[in-house]
């Protein structure tokens, strides 16, 4: 059974999950961000795809989210390629890990592809909470 793991790009060990993860090498790096840049330089699509290569893929010129940031809407650019996409690559063999900043977005992207695939497991990595300095 395949699984799409879903990692927030403003998780302070994010980076780390999602190195574990593309440990296994059938595993692809999915970015559903429209835009593939963060202040965190190792966000950034150049940093991901000099990391990645070929496993690191930017799928949001159609799963990105077109409707204006903080608004909690979900209008993604091309569902039906971007679902299309996923589902090839799911046939493929291949787990996902999907890149992303807004809950919602990622939510739905979730619900379009479970209605075409509902075998497919959803992993949603949980922070860790950040440990205080000892005073």
């Amino acid at each position: 059974m395949n699984k799409i793991h879903l990692i927030s790009s403003d998780g302070y060990k994010a980076i780390d999950r999602i190195g574990e993860l593309l440990q296994e090498p059938s595993t692809l790096l999915i970015d559903v961000r429209l835009g593939a840049w963060s202040w965190r330089v190792n966000f950034r699509h150049t940093e991901l795809s000099t990391a990645y290569g070929e496993r690191y893929r930017r799928e949001g010129w159609c799963l990105g989210n077109l409707a204006k940031q903080g608004t909690n809407l979900v209008r993604i650019a091309s569902p039906v390629v971007g679902i299309q996409r996923l589902v090839e690559s799911l046939n493929g063999g291949h787990d996902l890990v999907l890149l992303y900043y807004d809950e919602q977005h990622v939510k739905e992207i979730c619900r379009l592809l479970l209605g075409v695939r509902p075998e497919v497991e959803v992993v949603k990595f949980v922070q860790p909470v950040r440990e205080s300095p000892a005073s």
